[in-house]
Formats: C-alpha cells, structure tokens, sequence
C-alpha cells in the first residue's frame, strides 16, 4: 500500500486578494506527512508559487496533478490531496449541487476555477 499526497498552496501574491499563510501551511503539512505519517519526499508533490523551482499552482496544472496523481494510484494506496487556498460558492449550474442550489470552486492563481464536479 503506497502513500501519496498532492500539497496545494497559493498567497497570490501581488493581487488584491493576497494571503500570507498559504504556503507556510503547505510546508506545515508536509512536514507531518513525513515526519509523523511516514510518506516518503518523493511521493508528495508541491504546486505552490513561491518561485519557478515550483509547478505553479494554475487551473491547468491542478488538473493535471490530479489526473496523474489519481491515475498513479493502486488499488489499496492512501492519497492526500491538501489544499491552501482561496475558494468560492457560486449558483449551481448542473443541479449537483448539496441541497444549497450552490457549486464549491478551488482558486488558482490564475482565477480559472476548478468546480466540485471535476474534484468528485
């Protein structure tokens, strides 16, 4: 059985919507997967935009790294995906909504909102 985590973490920086503790709870997180819950460095991957050595966390490439991460995974493995960002509620388009008649949405940093629908 295999340990896998995807770390999620955007401050905006620069924008009126900047946050300051985005990245630092992402770093928090993977210092508990490791020292505490024995993931292994390798198996974690970050999308935070501190600066270019990191896969910045965009529409696109949340997708993506959910896609390889779900299509990684084996029967039995233990995944993680933790995320560290702006969200938002928006009127429910498909009618799947939580009896609220309203979608949950993740923010990237480049404000192309990934719905409910693609995270189920």
């Amino acid at each position: 059985m295999g340990k896998k985590a995807m770390l999620i973490g955007c401050n905006y920086f620069r924008t009126k919507t900047e946050i300051n503790r985005c990245i630092n709870g992402v770093k928090k997180m993977y210092c508990c997967l490791v020292y505490h819950y024995g993931f292994s460095e390798d198996d974690i991957k970050f999308l935070i935009n501190r600066d270019e050595s990191y896969t910045h966390p965009t529409g696109r490439n949340i997708r993506q790294a959910l896609d390889e991460l779900v299509q990684s995974a084996e029967p039995g493995d233990f995944l993680i995906i933790h995320y560290s960002e702006h969200d938002t509620h928006l009127p429910s388009e498909t009618g799947n909504d939580d009896d609220t008649e309203y979608e949950e949405h993740i923010v990237p940093i480049n404000f192309n909102l990934i719905n409910s629908i693609y995270l189920l």
